[in-house]
């Protein structure tokens, strides 16, 4: 048994397909191919959930693209309509060009809160890249904690 378990965490480890050799008793089998599925999903469950999060992500962050770059194609046209109304001042009226003059601050505001949101959401994905490798890491230290018990327990029943 013990030396089934230390080929099991051997292949989890190596990334490889798990193979029982022959005439091993079918419950011991069913035993041990189990406990590898179940390690291996558990893992691939948690970097699935991750990996769904940072679609996510992806996804936020192309829209407020599109929100960000909308916003500068309106602070752009603001700003040659108040071009074009800065050398009619004397005889346009004062309220237009100062209403022209607040919506382009607006458009620069929410160009510039869309950047923010960008970064921060980019912090994000920072953290949950962080987050996946270090479940990755995690999991084949605990693999090489389980296989050093298992070999000394193997090796101490050998000697």
């Amino acid at each position: 048994m013990l030396d089934l378990e230390t080929k099991k965490l051997q292949s989890l480890i190596d990334g490889t397909p798990f193979r029982l050799p022959e005439g091993v008793d079918p419950a011991l089998a069913t035993l041990i191919t189990g406990m590898h599925i179940s390690e291996k999903s558990s893992q691939s469950s948690q970097k699935l959930r991750i990996n769904e999060q940072i679609n996510q992500i992806n996804e936020q962050i192309r829209a407020i693209k599109v929100d960000q770059q909308r916003a500068n194609e309106m602070y752009s046209m603001g700003l040659r309509e108040e071009r074009r109304m800065r050398k009619v001042l004397d005889i346009i009226a004062k309220n237009d060009y100062y209403r022209v003059k607040k919506e382009n601050a607006g458009y620069r505001n929410d160009a510039n809160r869309k950047s923010h949101e960008i970064l921060q959401l980019q912090d994000k994905l920072s953290e949950l890249n962080t987050q996946k490798l270090s479940i990755g890491q995690d999991f084949k230290s605990r693999l090489y904690e389980q296989l050093t018990r298992k070999t000394k327990e193997l090796v101490a029943l050998r000697s």
